[in-house]
């Protein structure tokens, strides 16, 4: 045993925490290679391996969100949500980290002999720390996970609303333009076009032009004809000889 201790003391904890920093630094140097185009939508990136919302080419950073709440402000759904997010983070860390604390007391009150198990105030003092702390761990797993969903719909909340506001400023501006339109044609005496409904944004049609043949000089259709045409100046009569 004591040989077995030297072992894990010696050799394989240096490498153990090795990897752990080696990890925490990795984390923390990660960042989004992309930044996102200045708009008026949400938009979410990495920065030192934690995320952080963007919203007119500003970053919003915050510990437990990242700037989420900030992001969405003016938006009483999206803000709602946001609220309910980090509620839940807090709740899940405290019973994750509560859960962990609890679960290290539970090894630590443990018996340390290798007598037969029997009920005394050390054994339960352990089980009761572990089933706490493993309850603790699991609900804020739990809350962990749930507060997830509410976080991307703050996102699309948010982001549907910029687009309706957009696509009605877009209505208006669109009709101030057709009235004013009209009230130019009106002055000027123009008949109004009506659009097409069927394609409107098709240009009018040209009217259709007719090419006759060699030698045929009948006139295109839907063009009136006298039923005496007068001779033209240069044709001349042909009169058969008796």
């Amino acid at each position: 045993m004591n040989r077995l201790q030297a072992v894990m003391r010696t050799r394989i904890q240096p490498v153990l925490a090795t990897c752990v920093v080696f990890s925490l630094f990795s984390a923390l140097a990660c960042s989004s290679q992309y930044r996102p185009a200045k708009s008026a939508h949400v938009a979410k990136v990495v920065r030192d391996g934690a995320f952080v919302h963007m919203r007119d080419g500003i970053e919003y950073r915050s510990a437990i969100d990242g700037g989420l709440r900030d992001a969405v402000e003016g938006n009483p759904r999206a803000t709602e949500e946001a609220k309910t997010f980090v509620r839940d983070m807090y709740i899940g860390l405290g019973g994750v980290l509560g859960g962990f604390i609890l679960m290290g007391g539970a090894v630590a009150a443990a018996p340390r002999d290798h007598r037969p198990f029997h009920w005394d105030a050390r054994t339960v003092a352990t089980i009761s720390l572990a089933s706490t702390g493993f309850v603790a761990y699991l609900t804020g797993l739990g809350y962990l996970v749930a507060g997830q969903p509410h976080a991307v719909d703050a996102v699309n909340i948010y982001n549907d609303d910029v687009d309706a506001k957009l696509a009605e400023q877009f209505r208006q501006q669109l009709k101030a333009a057709v009235q004013a339109e009209r009230e130019r044609a009106a002055r000027e005496g123009l008949a109004p076009v009506a659009p097409n409904p069927n394609a409107p944004n098709s240009p009018p049609a040209l009217p259709a032009v007719v090419e006759s043949a060699p030698g045929n000089h009948s006139p295109p259709q839907g063009t009136a004809t006298s039923p005496n045409p007068a001779p033209s100046a240069t044709s001349t009569s042909v009169l058969p000889t008796p």
